[in-house]
């Protein structure tokens, strides 16, 4: 009779739902960027409460502007002091997960529940948001989920499966970025107040988001000394460590450079879009007035025909690898197809066709999230990639530190998504009243800002992407051969780092 295959954590029910949950939190505040500009443009009203038209896309602007100053330092330093903290039962990240969670939620309600005193004044809403955005930025720099898988396992085609899976969880928390507008609508109630609709939506998804990371993170299992009675004592990363790190990891910078660009096409694209559809498709040029139910029904429709795709990718990202053979080459075609969508659909705006109809619109935005949503399933796996070789090369696990560059890297792609459109919106003098959605602004400026919109939303995205293919195709230098070298390797020294504190144990 054949026996049943019996697996081993982490491929087991606990363990995919782990690794699916955890990142709840992170790929929610990835979103937040977006949803935030878009929460102070639309609906904050602080034109109305600041006495000034404009005065919500120039703090914006510049708020996402100045928070990039705050990520370039607090992400590494987050990164440095998880990878040097104790060893101990509850493992080295965990903690750190619970933490991050508990910032994060923190964090955002501060962005969002802006209290009057702080509407009314322009140096106590820097004060404000800017507390709130440390609390927030430090709590979704401790993403745990690369680091313990990457400590957990060094088996390619389960990182591949876990991966994929997180992936398909994660795009559920990714929903309020892309469906904000129609969600806002639904909960405006009697009222009909879209500003405190727009607080209540956004603090509605922190809670849930929040939650299941913490169902999550106890639901990991994290390899550590846990037969030991006292907490392992730190092994401090130097700086020394990290510089030669950084120094010799050359495939860590040009994976984060090729996909910074490259998903920055999609970030450029996401954060325009929804204004891009506004008023595009659902804004009277010559009064500024908004068909609200039928710009909620198209952001909706948006905001489902991208997220479909994302959950199909899970499923096409190991079929793509098997095509492709390596992780690299996946993500290269991912960003030429990426690239190539981005240009069609710029070539049927200028023709006129693009503006005939929202479903061709749709349609191929459709097809454009699948390459997206694969090339975010490769990134993570190239991550922890690149957190090998740091070890293989380094001898010291510093997979935080590795991923906290990415994380750098995702924040500043969903804030210069956020810039961009703002830096649009400033120069025509956008402002929309809070209550009705209506354009507020000179109606003379709407049709180059539509321009400008269509020109954002699709040709600069395409040229990026072929851009990331160039990076890529000319620049990642990981081959099969050193893939199999490293991973060899790395296997060996865990196996003897067990074997030397299983001895110490047993002494």
């Amino acid at each position: 009779m054949k026996q049943k295959k019996t697996h081993q954590y982490p491929d087991t029910p606990r363990g995919i739902l782990g690794f699916a949950l955890t990142p709840f939190a992170i790929a929610f505040a990835t979103t937040v960027l977006s949803i935030f500009m878009l929460y102070l443009t639309d609906y904050s009203g602080l034109d109305a409460t600041m006495g000034q038209t404009g005065y919500a896309a120039f703090f914006g602007t510049s708020f996402l502007m100045v928070t990039r100053i705050i990520d370039a330092i607090d992400d590494p330093l987050q990164g440095w002091i998880m990878d040097s903290a104790r060893d101990c039962r509850f493992g080295k990240y965990r903690r750190f997960g619970l933490l991050g969670t508990a910032l994060i939620a923190i964090g955002v309600t501060m962005m969002f529940a802006i209290p009057e005193f702080a509407r009314t004044n322009g140096g106590w809403l820097w004060i404000w948001c800017i507390i709130g955005y440390i609390l927030f930025d430090m709590g979704s720099a401790m993403s745990v989920s690369v680091p313990i898988l990457q400590k957990t396992t060094t088996d390619a085609r389960l990182r591949t499966k876990i991966l994929s899976v997180s992936r398909f969880f994660v795009v559920i928390a990714c929903i309020p970025a892309g469906m904000f507008p129609a969600l806002v609508e639904l909960f405006k109630g009697e009222d009909n107040d879209l500003g405190a609709a727009a607080i209540r939506t956004a603090l509605t998804f922190v809670v849930i988001c929040c939650s299941l990371a913490v169902v999550g993170v106890l639901l990991l299992k994290e390899k550590s000394q846990t037969d030991i009675s006292e907490a392992i004592p730190k092994s401090v990363v130097s700086m020394k460590e990290i510089y030669g790190m950084l120094r010799t990891n050359r495939p860590l910078w040009i994976h984060n450079i090729g996909f910074f660009i490259g998903n920055l096409s999609f970030a450029i694209s996401s954060a325009v879009v929804t204004y891009f559809l506004k008023w595009y498709y659902c804004a009277d040029p010559a009064t500024g007035e908004v068909n609200a139910v039928g710009f909620a029904s198209l952001a909706g429709t948006y905001g489902v025909i991208v997220l479909l795709p994302n959950f199909i990718c899970p499923f096409l990202m190991p079929m793509l690898l098997r095509f492709t053979k390596t992780v690299d080459r996946a993500m290269r075609a991912c960003m030429l197809t990426l690239g190539a969508g981005y240009v069609s659909l710029f070539l049927l705006g200028i023709s006129g066709i693009l503006h005939k109809s929202p479903v061709i619109f749709l349609s191929l935005m459709f097809l454009i999230t699948l390459p997206a949503g694969c090339s975010a399933v490769a990134q993570v796996i190239l991550n922890v990639e690149c957190a090998d070789y740091a070890e293989y090369k380094m001898h010291k696990n510093m997979s935080a530190i590795c991923n906290s560059i990415a994380g750098v890297i995702s924040k500043a792609q969903s804030a210069i998504g956020g810039v961009i459109p703002g830096v649009l919106l400033i120069a025509v003098g956008y402002s929309v009243d809070a209550a009705t959605g209506a354009y507020a602004g000179d109606l003379n400026t709407l049709p180059d800002m539509i321009r400008g919109l269509l020109m954002t939303t699709t040709l600069i995205p395409g040229i990026l992407g072929i851009a990331a293919w160039l990076v890529y195709r000319f620049g990642y230098r990981i081959t099969p051969e050193l893939r199999s070298e490293i991973t060899a390797e790395l296997d060996r020294r865990h196996q003897q780092n067990e074997e030397e504190e299983h001895e110490k144990t047993s002494i």
